[in-house]
């Protein structure tokens, strides 16, 4: 079987993080959430639903494409409300209002109703929406950046201490001190350019 790599850079330990970090393809600077399609990559490679359903929510942008578009247009500015909180989040920058709002708004959406199910023989009670539409597929995201919100001006997000690089992480690190994205990528290069350093000096030492 062919192992499929996302180009989503998937290293923040947290689901809105994640989605806040799609500016940044994997390996490149590129931004990879210019599409509707590319949001539904997003949500298949982060594994927040399964293949099914996003099937299922392609059926439902064809079929309403004013919904479709809105739901895109939504899904971009909560990302852009989330960069702009990110950014100022070292400096414990007040959550601005607009970011709370539409993380209340996408909450609010998803109206629930609990139902009777048959599975493997048994009955349980599941709770499911009462309606499919678009937005609810931001419910996660949504849920997750409130639950960081959620923990104060101490949470332990950090930025990758590449000043080029632009992703965000929540650090899971025992002594909080993680500095990188990824040690495969910018830790590495930090590692090169280091050594390089350590290298001019021991030769002009020398010379």
């Amino acid at each position: 079987m062919e192992l499929v790599v996302s180009r989503f850079a998937l290293i923040g330990n947290h689901l809105s993080l994640d989605f806040a970090n799609t500016v940044h393809a994997k390996g490149s600077p590129v931004d990879v959430m210019t599409s509707l399609e590319e949001a539904f990559e997003f949500l298949l490679d982060a594994k927040i639903f399964s293949p099914a359903e996003i099937v299922q929510a392609r059926r439902d942008a064809e079929l309403r494409p004013d919904e479709a578009q809105s739901f895109f247009a939504t899904a971009r500015r909560l990302r852009g409300y989330l960069r702009e909180w990110l950014a100022g989040i070292e400096t414990h920058a007040p959550v601005a209002t607009d970011l709370i709002e539409m993380i209340n708004g996408i909450l609010a959406s998803q109206c629930v109703a609990d139902r009777l199910t048959l599975q493997e023989g048994r009955w349980i009670m599941e709770s499911v929406p009462s309606e499919r539409r678009l937005v609810h597929l931001l419910v996660p995201i949504a849920r997750s950046a409130a639950q960081l919100i959620a923990q104060g001006p101490d949470v332990p997000v950090r930025k990758c201490g590449n000043p080029k690089c632009p992703l965000y992480f929540y650090d899971t690190s025992r002594n909080k001190l993680r500095r990188w994205c990824s040690m495969s990528s910018c830790g590495n290069l930090h590692k090169v350019k280091a050594h390089l350093a350590r290298r001019s000096t021991v030769v002009s030492n020398k010379a």
